[in-house]
């Protein structure tokens, strides 16, 4: 249903745990591999269709796949968004409080009903995290925070992690991590993988996610932006690109270079 192509950059720095148990939906009856699933699901996108959970399974997409939906239908885990005339084509929307309890998250937003436009951006955040399960990937807020701190320390003060502020003193209200996109790492913490995705031919709100996360690109050393485009927005990739470059390729000063050249 939803395809995707993408753009990769790879730096050094900008200059050039999950908390989730084992198994912690093991009192919902579902086997281990639909346990995983929902967890992907619940935590990067709240809406899968059967071709995703088909491809995490290693299975047809076929009765394997038609049984475990209507199982979450049946017992209210999940409702069903039908696509097209014949609703034939449709989405699952996982939304059972209780499931989102039992990882921590009750009031994750991906439990809340949004447009179809939204839910299909959902479905390619989760494409793109299902495609590279070799990277640990984090979703919310709480476990990127954390997370950030276990890695750095005192090497990324407050106020140079990405966030939003609202308000005024003293009634100031932060957002850290607001752009509510999936950030992975390999399982040497090396390098990480920040997830983009287009959503306007347009990169000036990339250019935005770029310097928000600016320090905290300079603090990790290694990482890749990956830029999600919808097929309808390939055509914008170059300027995804050149905004990139001018963002965090800018050439060095002379004094820059001097003193760079001193070092080594």
């Amino acid at each position: 249903m939803v395809r995707t192509s993408q753009m990769k950059l790879h730096g050094t720095n900008a200059d050039g745990l999950s908390a989730q148990c084992d198994r912690p939906l093991a009192s919902f009856d579902l086997t281990d591999r639909q346990a995983r699933f929902l967890v992907t699901v619940m935590r990067h996108a709240g809406v899968f269709v059967g071709r995703q959970y088909a491809a995490f399974a290693g299975i047809t997409h076929g009765q394997k796949v038609h049984n475990f939906i209507q199982a979450l239908l049946v017992r209210r885990f999940a409702t069903s968004i039908e696509l097209g005339t014949t609703g034939r084509a449709r989405i699952i929307h996982v939304h059972y409080k209780p499931m989102y309890a039992a990882i921590g998250e009750p009031d994750n937003r991906n439990r809340r009903h949004v447009t179809i436009d939204r839910t299909i951006h959902r479905l390619m955040i989760l494409d793109a995290v299902l495609a590279d399960r070799s990277i640990k990937w984090l979703g919310s807020e709480r476990e990127k925070r954390r997370y950030v701190e276990e890695r750095l320390g005192d090497n990324l003060r407050d106020n140079e992690y990405p966030r939003l502020v609202f308000g005024k003193p003293p009634n100031v209200t932060i957002r850290y991590f607001p752009d509510k996109l999936p950030i992975g790492y390999e399982p040497d913490r090396r390098r990480h993988v920040f997830l983009y995705l287009a959503r306007s031919a347009s990169p000036m709100d990339f250019r935005v996610f770029i310097l928000r996360h600016l320090d905290l690109l300079n603090a990790l050393g290694f990482w890749t932006i990956r830029v999600l485009f919808p097929k309808s927005m390939g055509h914008a990739s170059d300027a995804y690109s050149d905004a990139a470059h001018e963002l965090l390729a800018t050439p060095l000063t002379l004094s820059q270079r001097d003193e760079l050249e001193w070092f080594f």
